[in-house]
C-alpha cells in the first residue's frame, strides 16, 4: 500500500517542463542596444484578407549568434550557393529582414541567435 502511495505521489508532482524554441521571421523596426533589445515586427493572422502587423521584444544577449545568408556568384538563383557569416550584434540594423530563435523567458524572447536574410540597404 505504501509503494502505490509513494508512486501516486511522485506521478503527481509537476515536472519543470523545458523551455521549447520558437521561432520569429520578420523586419526589425527597432534597435536598443543599451538595454540589449529589438523590436521585431511579424505578419500575424486576422480575420480579413490583409495579414495582421504584431510586434515583438526580443533580448538579445553576450552569446546571441548573428549570421548574414547571402547567396554567392552571378547567375539563376537556384544554382548559386549560399554562404553564411558571423556577425556582430552591433551589426544589426532596423529595416533588416531577419529570422530569430529562441526560448521565451518571462513573456520575452530571448534570442540564441538571429540569421539576416535581407539586410537593409
Amino acid at each position: 500500500m505504501r509503494r502505490v502511495l509513494a508512486l501516486a505521489l511522485v506521478l503527481l508532482v509537476p515536472i519543470p517542463a523545458t523551455a521549447a524554441a520558437q521561432r520569429l521571421s520578420g523586419t526589425i523596426v527597432a534597435i536598443d542596444a543599451a538595454a540589449g533589445t529589438l523590436v521585431l515586427e511579424t505578419l500575424g493572422a486576422s480575420r480579413d484578407e490583409r495579414p495582421r502587423p504584431e510586434r515583438h521584444t526580443v533580448t538579445l544577449g553576450p552569446d546571441t549568434k548573428v549570421e548574414l545568408i547571402q547567396r554567392l556568384g552571378d547567375g539563376p538563383s537556384r544554382a548559386r550557393p549560399y554562404q553564411a557569416s558571423s556577425l556582430p550584434v552591433t551589426n544589426l540594423k532596423r529595416d533588416d529582414f531577419v529570422t530569430v530563435v529562441g526560448e521565451v523567458h518571462e513573456g520575452r524572447l530571448r534570442a540564441r541567435a538571429v540569421t539576416i536574410v535581407h539586410p537593409a540597404q
